[in-house]
């Protein structure tokens, strides 16, 4: 699952606990991890996406603020910063990989 699913995932389901739905409901599919176990929160989750992406002007997608952040030089995207040396592969950590996967899942849930 990418990682601006997961940020989706994780923005809905803050969202549901603070409207006091059990965390059990919450418990995502071990098979697919895009949908819950309960089937009653899927529909909800599929309207929260919906309402979320939905709300963004035409040519806008949504990208986790860590990455937002990391381009601007204010923090790390997966334990890296701006300009740093990669970890195992020969040069820079290369971000835009990263991007192109983000840009991707949103054009997947439109």
């Amino acid at each position: 699952m990418s990682e601006l699913n997961d940020s989706i995932h994780a923005a809905f389901e803050k969202f549901a606990l603070s409207k006091g739905w059990e965390a059990k409901h919450l418990k995502r599919s071990e098979k697919n991890q895009g949908h819950y176990d309960d089937w009653g929160v899927q529909p909800e989750y599929l309207a929260f996406k919906a309402a979320l992406t939905s709300a963004l002007p035409e040519g806008y997608v949504v990208v986790p603020v860590d990455f937002a952040k990391f381009l601007l030089g204010e923090g790390k995207f997966n334990g890296y910063e701006f300009e740093d040396m990669h970890q195992v592969r020969v040069g820079k950590f290369w971000w835009r990989s990263d991007l192109r996967a983000m840009l991707a899942a949103a054009q997947e849930g439109e």
